[in-house]
């Protein structure tokens, strides 16, 4: 489960954009809080926070994240953040087992804006921008089969559209000359499988096998009729600890598409796909995507973050942190039968990853692609 918030930027001096992360950490971590129940089995973790953050595109955001836990029945976090620019991000997450099922879902408000990049193998500047609202829910039940192997059906909805396209020097366009802002659906349902030997959501030691298979039907207003759709998303992942304070990670993502509209295709750059690449770079109905990264652990049961907000608010318990350096290297490339492959799009940078065991992850990740500008995210959430 993860919650994502970015801080990219192509403007502006290093010192200042590392300053406003600074800046955003040291109001997070005072305000989260972490309770205990007294259930004798297991304990109920919660942690809530109110944050800021602040970039060269989307100006300051504020916005309240929460999370609770009680492993391993249930994992959830939700989050709500506005920026001054007008975009909103809205979402809750999480798993619950009740018996031998599992229930796994998400549901998703955003309004951002969103571009159209020219072919510039580095930094390009968008030729068009529009807002676009999205709604996504996906949910699935999956029944246990042993300990290692879950099984069960799936169901996919999302809708898209786009508002007010504006060209590079703010200049009004006509929205049905950019299919990729023109409203669009789908609606899909089928099964998903899952084979996993460690967390989904920090992995640790061991490896997950995800494949979900959907179809139905996708509407668009490009068409003049709804068309049958099909999806297929496949995900597998290995972590492998090398010693004591050092871990491998590696991930590959595949994913196809018959008919979705283009505001609901897969997507390349940003902190989900490959970081270091403009977000939104290129969208496309065939898409493959990898991510190595090598977790270093260079200080564990560090307590003086929460001594000090225990200081300052007494109800906050005092507990070990681990921190992680982690460089990483991500790699993506979307297709489409109208257009084929696209050149792959490659970022590579370091991560700074505050841990507090067993899963929730606080990270800063700097990346860049080859011979363009570093980016910068902060992100709660593990990168898988």
């Amino acid at each position: 489960m993860q919650i994502y918030f970015a801080i990219q930027s192509r403007h502006g001096s290093f010192p200042i954009k590392v300053l406003i992360i600074a800046i955003s950490l040291m109001f997070v971590q005072p305000i989260a809080a972490q309770i205990d129940a007294t259930d004798s089995d297991s304990d109920v973790h919660i942690i809530a926070a109110p944050y800021f953050l602040a970039n060269s595109d989307d100006g300051l955001t504020i916005g309240f994240g929460f999370g609770a836990a009680y492993a391993p029945r249930l994992y959830t976090i939700s989050s709500f953040e506005y920026s001054l620019s007008g975009q909103m991000n809205m979402y809750a997450e999480g798993e619950v087992k009740l018996g031998e099922y599992r229930y796994v879902g998400r549901i998703s408000f955003n309004r951002s804006e969103r571009s159209i990049y020219p072919s510039l193998p580095v930094d390009p500047e968008p030729l068009v921008n529009a807002d676009v609202e999205r709604i996504d829910i996906k949910m699935a039940a999956l029944r246990s089969y042993g300990s290692v192997f879950e099984f069960g059906p799936a169901i996919w909805v999302e809708t898209a559209k786009g508002m007010r396209p504006e060209d590079a020097d703010k200049n009004p366009l006509d929205l049905n000359m950019y299919p990729r802002f023109r409203p669009g659906t789908i609606a899909l349902g089928g099964t998903r499988a899952r084979w996993r030997t460690t967390s989904s959501v920090r992995p640790m030691n061991g490896y997950i096998f995800d494949v979900t298979t959907l179809g139905g039907a996708a509407w668009s207003d490009e068409w003049d009729a709804a068309r049958p759709d099909l999806s297929v998303q496949f995900k597998g992942a290995l972590a492998q600890p090398v010693k004591d304070w050092m871990r491998l990670y590696l991930r590959a993502e595949i994913g196809l598409q018959l008919n979705t509209p283009p505001p609901l295709r897969y997507y390349n750059g940003g902190s989900k796909k490959v970081r270091g690449q403009p977000k939104r770079r290129e969208t496309g109905r065939r898409a493959i995507y990898t991510r190595a990264q090598t977790h270093f652990t260079v200080v564990r049961d560090w307590t003086w973050p929460t001594e000090v907000a225990h200081s300052v608010l007494s109800f906050i318990p005092v507990y070990g942190l681990e921190v992680e350096l982690v460089p990483f290297y991500d790699m993506g490339v979307i297709a489409d039968p109208d257009f084929g492959w696209l050149p792959a799009r490659h970022g590579f940078g370091m991560g700074l990853h505050l841990v507090l065991p067993p899963e929730l992850v606080v990270r800063i990740d700097v990346g860049m692609s080859p011979g363009g500008s570093p980016r910068f995210y902060f992100t709660i959430g593990e990168a898988i």
